[in-house]
């Protein structure tokens, strides 16, 4: 064996399913930020798509937390990074509801 190699651990897949969603939650944020750019400058057309992805962001921080919860089971319900993982999508999936109520 080569001293330059390192073994490599595999990703289990409830971590990279936390990974996916938590990309696909800060997608929606980012789309939700883009629409909302075009309603301040008076693009009317805009509000539809930004209507509808509210309902994604709140949907994208679902899967997120059925993610993380996933990834904290299969880890043991311990403390540590799942805990954490969990409880920080948690939060944000709480925090984008007064978010939306205070955007109207």
């Amino acid at each position: 064996m080569d001293d330059r190699t390192t073994p490599t651990t595999a990703i289990p897949a409830q971590l990279w399913a936390v990974r996916v969603a938590a990309l696909a939650h800060l997608a929606a944020i980012l789309w939700e930020g883009a629409t909302a750019g075009q309603l301040v400058t008076f693009n009317e057309a805009a509000l539809p798509l930004h209507y509808y992805g509210a309902f994604g962001v709140h949907a994208m921080a679902v899967l997120q937390v059925a993610a993380a919860l996933w990834y904290w089971n299969s880890a043991g319900r311990g403390a540590g990074i799942p805990r954490t993982l969990l409880l920080v999508s948690g939060l944000a999936f709480l925090l984008g509801f007064p978010q939306a109520a205070l955007g109207t």
